[in-house]
């Protein structure tokens, strides 16, 4: 197992803020979109392999907007944070793969539903802390 790293919106519990954002505890799902994470087929479900949750397993790759002056970013917005989570969290439902460098998705383990998918990445919410 490794430590993974995402900037995130902080919601007011102190945890990831959950939603379909790039900025959020979720994927971007839009087909008519400039960008999307993942994409659902017509029948609503999404497929290993596929894109997923952006995660970084060194805090030095999350872009720099998105970290605290001490963590090599820029003066952030207050709202955000850098947070971490280890990755075991996502076995079962969900998995860890590998992109390139230091960036991984966090994508579905099986073909399933988007909402199930969705559901599966907000579950793991109380796992994620700030560094």
């Amino acid at each position: 197992m490794s430590t993974v790293y995402r900037g995130m919106k902080v919601d007011n519990d102190g945890l990831p803020h959950v939603g379909r954002s790039a900025k959020k505890l979720g994927v971007r799902v839009d087909p008519a979109a400039e960008r999307s994470d993942i994409l659902a087929d017509e029948q609503g479900y999404v497929t290993p392999g596929t894109g997923g949750m952006s995660v970084n397993t060194d805090i030095k790759e999350i872009p720099s907007h998105r970290r605290k002056v001490e963590q090599g970013g820029i003066p952030p917005r207050p709202t955000f944070a850098v947070f971490r989570c280890d990755s075991g969290v996502f076995a079962g439902r969900l998995q860890l793969t590998w992109t390139y460098a230091s960036h991984h998705v966090v994508e579905p383990s099986a073909y399933s539903l988007l909402q199930d998918y969705e559901t599966n990445l907000a579950m793991t919410r109380p796992h994620w802390t700030i560094v």
